[in-house]
């Protein structure tokens, strides 16, 4: 597709670069009717994320924040069907690998979602042999592969082995039993103290039942 009229100019050298933002590094820019350099293999099950570098016709960056410019991405007309699912982020596009294969995308610069210039299409190989994911660390809140609402081993409502209402058989013994135990003790120690005193009192009556027999005697 050619560009628009009021892009009419905008397919020279190098006016069109895309990005790895896995590394910010360029990796193609359209020259013309063809692409100075390609891209890497997607991932089987993985993602390329891309950026890219639109200057207008005076050599201006354009910027791609959405108001109105955005960066777009579609297969290109006759390309393979089900090899990539293609994600527009704003400034910057998803190739997520959906199977192993090869086929072919173009990327646009959208005006309030009008196409207003679209690139020569370029091949796109998806592999299994590519190992990682060429994503980004921007940290974006996208609708990507790092969701919140996973199935995981890390879940909040998990039966396993530490519920907080069991049946805590053990604890009569450890309390209760050591309880009685105490207070057997503190019993025996009561009644060794009743006895202690019945005795001295014994010996106290029977030390005043004596005692006028004792005066006698001295007299």
């Amino acid at each position: 597709m050619a560009p628009t009229a009021a892009h009419a100019d905008f397919s020279e050298d190098e006016r069109f670069s895309l990005i790895d933002r896995s590394d910010d590094s360029r990796i193609a820019y359209v020259h013309g009717d063809h692409w100075h350099g390609s891209l890497p293999a997607v991932p089987l099950d993985g993602r390329l994320s891309l950026g890219a570098t639109i200057l207008d016709d005076d050599g201006e960056e354009i910027s791609l924040d959405g108001s109105p410019y955005e960066l777009g991405v579609a297969l290109a007309t006759g390309a393979e069907d089900g090899v990539l699912d293609l994600v527009m982020h704003g400034d910057h596009v998803y190739l997520r690998g959906e199977s192993e294969g090869e086929t072919s995308v173009v990327f646009q610069l959208l005006d309030d979602g009008d196409v207003a210039y679209e690139t020569p299409s370029m091949t796109v190989t998806v592999s299994a042999d590519v190992e990682g994911d060429r994503g980004d660390d921007h940290g974006h809140g996208h609708d990507d592969d790092h969701g919140h609402s996973h199935d995981d081993d890390h879940g909040h409502a998990h039966d396993d082995d530490h519920d907080h209402d069991h049946d805590h058989d053990d604890a009569p013994v450890g309390g209760v039993d050591a309880g009685f135990g105490g207070v057997a003790a503190a019993g025996m120690s009561t009644t060794t103290v009743l006895f202690a005193g019945m005795v001295l009192f014994a010996l106290l009556a029977l030390a005043v039942a004596a005692w006028p027999a004792v005066r006698s005697i001295r007299r």
